[in-house]
């Protein structure tokens, strides 16, 4: 995983999820641009949840859904 940036994004459909790394989205060196990226997933692709992952410890850093 060091080819990948700090925060980690996850999209994905609540009815039709790919599982894993199918819904990977991209990788960013900040929290800013991570979330920047889930708020475009959830308007512009119409995902229903972003995830974003802290690479270095794997935590989930945010989980947002489209209300």
């Amino acid at each position: 995983m060091n080819n990948y940036k700090k925060y980690l994004v996850f999209a994905f459909e609540q009815y039709y999820p790919r599982g894993g790394f199918s819904d990977f989205k991209n990788s960013y060196d900040t929290i800013e641009e991570a979330q920047a990226e889930g708020r475009k997933q959830i308007k512009k692709y119409y995902q229903d949840y972003v995830q974003i992952i802290d690479r270095d410890t794997l935590e989930q850093i945010e989980f947002s859904e489209n209300k």
